[in-house]
């Protein structure tokens, strides 16, 4: 089994194999861990290395990033 911890990866994943992940939640005392959890397949692994390929996506999510913090910013966050 993979284990997700990253959202962005884990849609990304399931976009590309139409798999329904898992949902591990972990609870200590700095608080609460989701993972999705994936099979260990071919397919999932094409997906991941994609994903970290994707160069277009990774600016994207970057540019949305900085899009979030600017608006915490002027929202005094």
């Amino acid at each position: 089994m993979k284990r997700i911890f990253s959202l962005n990866l884990a849609a990304y994943i399931m976009l590309n194999t139409n798999f329904e992940p898992d949902v591990e939640v972990e609870c200590d005392e700095k608080g609460t861990l989701c993972s999705m959890v994936f099979p260990e397949c071919e397919a999932v692994d094409a997906a991941i290395a994609a994903y970290r390929n994707d160069t277009d996506l990774h600016a994207y999510l970057q540019k949305y990033k900085e899009l979030r913090q600017l608006i915490k910013e002027v929202r005094g966050e």
